[in-house]
């Protein structure tokens, strides 16, 4: 049996990829398992040494448009699906016993891992587990008759439409072997209804990396922004919630951190004027390895998550799992996947309605008001998600699910506790 990791995003430090990899690599190994990693043809050459990665990928996940004004982004569906699948036969030859878990996809590479697999012979065909790692790209929309999930206009957001022809595509060929999974039972749930397939659960592969310390046993507390900064993680509202909570709370410091600083620049430079003009916000502009990323975390008492709540109904947040893993409160959307874990893990939390930088302060507020019964639940959920949750227990079930055997624990059950109470996502609220 050989096990390769297959990511074509795999190339910067910047967002998850680099640190998913580390951990399901790093437990599949401890399992004594070889692992072969293939990435995207441009990792960085550090990068690439200290995996152990093959560059290999001639396209990223993230390539969605070929420039043609009018349909860049169908062009580049059907191109990226035809190279991917090209690009992962390569990786071969298989047998039917070897498994290729393909991290983080987008529509392109689920056609393109049909078309893979359509062009193996059935006995060399091998063992798939893919993750569908960001949101669908559907809307949340009330109306007078009820809610439902709407697609997007596709030369805004091609991916709901592209997800569904890929669903449609897979439902016709009936391959088996393939396992289509997300780390978010709500997020599962919308895909299965878009897709038309089902899309099962995988533990969050995310574990404190040091032991969980009780926060707010030191002072000032330190309210942390981190991560890749991106409009549908609310950047451009950071610096004036920046601007309330100093006001508010002359005792609290900011951090904030931004892996891509030019990617939203004109915040940036709002963010750089403030830093400059407050010596309580400390701002951080590099990529996070694994040890800046975990000082980050160290630093932060509160983390901050002002994203916009219909990006992250059915999208989960590795931030947010990775503060619960290690004891920190959060601030987060309501009715969203971030929500959802908040709860399940015993509310060490605040949540926003709306979307609006004085309904994410008001939540901060709140949380720093209560801050010692949050920091409290934040510990309580922290040995929860040790018990649940991490690479090795994604690892096992991934495992688990290929091989058909009993697995440590059900794939569909909560993590904590059965007080779920996801928003209802029936097939036909998606339209």
């Amino acid at each position: 049996m050989q096990i390769i990791y297959a990511d074509a995003g795999l190339a910067t430090e910047i967002g998850h990829h680099a640190n998913s990899c580390r951990f399901i690599t790093g437990a599949l190994r401890a399992r004594g398992h070889a692992v072969r990693i293939a990435a995207f043809q441009g990792i960085e050459a550090a990068l690439a040494a200290e995996l152990q990665a093959s560059p290999h990928f001639r396209l990223s996940t993230y390539w969605g448009n070929d420039g043609d004004p009018v349909c860049g982004w169908l062009n580049a569906f059907f191109t990226g699906a035809n190279l991917f699948a090209e690009d992962l036969a390569a990786l071969g030859p298989f047998q039917a016993d070897d498994l290729l878990y393909v991290n983080s996809i987008l529509p392109a590479q689920l056609l393109g891992l049909r078309s893979f697999l359509l062009g193996q012979q059935p006995l060399q065909r091998p063992q798939i587990v893919t993750e569908l790692g960001t949101g669908p790209g559907l809307d949340y929309v009330r109306t007078d008759t009820g809610a439902r999930f709407v697609a997007r206009d596709p030369r805004v957001d091609s991916r709901a439409t592209l997800y569904r022809f890929a669903g449609t595509q897979l439902r016709a060929s009936a391959l088996p072997g393939l396992h289509v999974c997300s780390f978010d039972r709500s997020a599962s749930e919308l895909y299965t209804a878009l897709l038309g397939i089902p899309v099962r659960t995988l533990p969050v592969p995310h574990l404190a990396e040091t032991t969980p310390r009780q926060r707010g046993t030191r002072r000032p507390l330190v309210i942390g922004v981190l991560g890749h900064q991106r409009g549908e993680k609310g950047y451009q509202l950071v610096p004036e919630i920046a601007a309330i909570l100093l006001a508010a709370r002359p005792d609290l410091r900011l951090l904030v951190h931004n892996a891509q600083p030019d990617f939203m620049a004109e915040t940036q430079a709002a963010m750089r004027a403030l830093a400059s003009q407050d010596q309580r916000v400390v701002l951080d502009e590099r990529p996070a390895g694994p040890a800046l990323w975990q000082q980050l975390l160290d630093h932060s008492d509160l983390i901050l998550c002002p994203y916009m709540p219909d990006q992250f109904r059915g999208a989960y947040s590795a931030i947010a799992s990775e503060a619960i893993a290690n004891a920190i409160p959060l601030v987060v959307p309501a009715e969203t996947t971030l929500a959802r874990v908040v709860a399940e893990f015993g509310g060490p939390g605040t949540v926003f309605q709306g979307h609006s930088a004085e309904a994410v302060a008001a939540a901060a507020l709140e949380a720093l008001d209560r801050f010692d019964q949050l920091a409290a639940l934040a510990m309580d959920g922290a040995r929860r998600w040790q018990q649940t949750m991490g690479a090795g227990c994604m690892v096992d079930a991934m495992l688990g699910l290929v091989a058909g055997a009993d697995m440590r624990f059900r794939l569909d059950r909560p993590a904590a506790s059965r007080s779920h109470t996801p928003f209802p996502i029936p097939a036909e609220k998606v339209a």
